[in-house]
């Protein structure tokens, strides 16, 4: 049998999110099934990596984020690889998903028309949603660089900067913010009195004492933060 008839025969596994799960999915797939791949963005950003790219200037586009087109070419990448092997890899949105007639809606980047695409299999790889400015609705690696660098211009603006949300990212940006920008007054809102409270009273213990050795002011209170107003109400 030929490689073009065995790939044919392999269940068709349509696979939403081209992030590190997607992508281990493909990795670890392609060979044993006939693999489309939907990514709404053109890029593959690291997301870790957030906290130092949104306040360090350079480093998105030289640590942080890769074309899928870039990688799909590179025969030595993981898309390359699945992309010898058959991988269909399209830039698009999911628009509907029919699970009895095992098939699914996707509209390409940049068009209005929508396709049809049938599976066997399918897995939803879509990740969790994160608020501006950790994460946004671009799709395109130049328009995120663009609000990457608009959004540290704010930065080097302003007098003061309040972190809303002390959880670990939160913790890290005002740790970040606090060494490059030492001449700014860093505040870091939490609702709770207790730093990261799910790791017990030593941890808030430890974390409380290294955020006031950096200068950075904690707030906290019951209630929301109003943006508007006072810290909160």
């Amino acid at each position: 049998m030929s490689s073009d008839n065995a790939r044919v025969t392999k269940p068709r596994l349509v696979i939403v999110g081209a992030s590190f799960s997607g992508l281990v999915l493909t990795h670890e797939l392609y060979e044993h099934y006939d693999i489309t791949l939907i990514e709404k963005k053109d890029h593959f950003e690291y997301m870790p990596l957030v906290p130092k790219t949104l306040t360090i200037k350079g480093i998105f586009k030289e640590k942080a984020a890769l074309k899928y087109s870039q990688m799909l070419s590179n025969k030595n990448s993981l898309l390359g690889r699945a992309a010898a092997n058959g991988l269909n890899f399209i830039q698009g949105s999911l628009t509907s998903l029919n699970v009895d007639g095992k098939s699914v809606e996707v509209q390409r980047e940049g068009t209005d028309s929508t396709e049809n695409i049938e599976f066997d299999y399918i897995c939803l790889c879509t990740g969790a949603k994160f608020d501006s400015p950790i994460s946004n609705d671009v799709t395109n690696l130049d328009d995120r660089q663009k609000f990457i660098e608009e959004f540290q211009e704010k930065i080097e603006g302003s007098e003061s900067i309040l972190v809303v949300g002390a959880g670990a990212t939160g913790i890290e940006i005002a740790g970040i913010l606090s060494e490059i920008h030492s001449d700014k007054r860093i505040g870091l809102y939490n609702r709770d009195p207790k730093l990261l409270p799910q790791f017990g009273e030593a941890a808030h213990e430890i974390i409380a004492e290294k955020v006031e050795a950096a200068g950075i002011t904690l707030h906290s209170a019951s209630g929301d933060f109003d943006p508007n107003g006072d810290i909160a109400k």
